[in-house]
């Protein structure tokens, strides 16, 4: 039934936006400062890697099992979640100071010694409470007007500017340009895991401001020579 398309369709967007958002966070709240930039990167290099085993799963089956396929990942994320601990940082938000304790423990291992990390952790949440009392009303102040509006444009700006249109017709764009589907979409995800491997291994050492210059430029450059490709095809 078509209805039942469409509401898997809104809880899947739903449910993409919510781990879109928590995710990232909860990586952030339970990694050491040293290997912060590397796991969270590690994050999108797996959606990336996701995306790109259902591009070549897509190639050979019909959508219709492709969908059931995509099933089996979430019904395992379901099942581990309970097996893993909550982020330190919260417990310390809350109050929950030997939950807090315990998740280190969990997290760096039976043996380690978590006492400095724990310490860590409390100040932080503590002049976080102390300094942010207006809650998210807070973000609109004058001071923070400048990275408010970073933060804005790089949401609005990434979404905008054609990585989507990539992502959802990029099998008719191939097809487009004379090349097989299959191939094309194949090509993609090898492209995909190269990218995003070597985005993992340098995103530390080049810093983040210049792998964005970077993507953004690749981003426009491509979206460029895809809108004038289409463009002169009209033409012709």
């Amino acid at each position: 039934a078509p209805w039942l398309l469409n509401l898997g369709r809104i809880s899947l967007g739903f449910t993409n936006g919510i781990s879109g958002y928590l995710a990232p966070i909860y990586i952030a709240e339970i990694t050491t400062k040293n290997v912060r930039g590397r796991f969270t990167t590690i994050l999108q290099l797996m959606v990336g890697w996701g995306a790109s085993f259902m591009y070549v799963v897509g190639s050979f089956v019909h959508w219709r099992t492709l969908a059931l396929l995509a099933t089996i990942p979430g019904l395992l994320q379901v099942l581990l979640i309970f097996f893993i601990p909550e982020s330190p940082r919260w417990l310390a938000k809350v109050g929950r100071e030997k939950e807090l304790e315990a998740a280190l423990l969990c997290l760096r291992g039976d043996k380690a010694d978590i006492s400095d990390e724990a310490i860590e952790i409390k100040n932080h949440v503590e002049s976080l409470k102390s300094s942010s009392r207006g809650g998210i009303v807070d973000i609109f102040q004058k001071k923070y007007v400048r990275p408010l509006l970073t933060v804005v444009g790089m949401m609005v700006l990434t979404n905008l500017g054609g990585i989507n249109a990539f992502a959802y017709y990029s099998g008719a764009i191939f097809v487009s340009a004379g090349i097989s589907s299959m191939v094309g979409l194949i090509t993609l995800a090898a492209t995909q895991t190269v990218v995003g491997i070597l985005g993992t291994t340098i995103i530390d050492k080049l810093g983040r401001r210049p792998l964005l210059l970077v993507s953004s430029a690749g981003l426009c450059f491509s979206s460029f020579l895809t809108g004038v490709s289409f463009f002169l095809k009209v033409l012709m």
